[in-house]
């Protein structure tokens, strides 16, 4: 279990999720980027002002959606927030650990998906030189 202490100085312990749930909130994660077309071109993400806007749109995106959020509490019932199981009753229970849940979100989400970033943007890569 990986433990990150939040920058409000709570404690986070991320258990790394089941393959099928990972799986699952990338599916989801993809789906909800296609539906409203937003498409990653990294020539414009050399563009300060365009990659501050196309975050804001993929951020906006995932948090209204409601598949997204149920994948995510589906793998953040699985770690900790202050010794605390992660759902949506703690955030009922605990008002003030809203003010900790977007940073408890990415740093789920960002535990749960790297591993498998690293070999397909690898692929990726190779694949953009084979079509140049």
């Amino acid at each position: 279990m990986q433990e990150i202490t939040l920058q409000s100085g709570n404690k986070l312990q991320i258990q790394s999720p089941q393959f099928k749930l990972a799986m699952d909130l990338i599916r989801c994660m993809c789906r909800e980027l296609k539906a409203q077309k937003i498409k990653i071109d990294t020539k414009e993400l050399s563009d300060e002002s365009n990659a501050i806007g196309l975050i804001f749109d993929v951020v906006f995106t995932l948090i209204g959606s409601v598949e997204f959020d149920i994948a995510f509490f589906e793998i953040a019932n699985g770690c900790l927030y202050n010794g605390e199981r992660i759902n949506e009753s703690l955030f009922n229970d605990k008002e003030n650990a809203r003010e900790d849940f977007f940073e408890i979100e990415y740093k789920i989400i960002e535990a749960c998906i790297k591993p498998f970033m690293k070999s397909l943007l690898s692929m990726l890569e190779k694949a953009q030189v084979l079509v140049k």
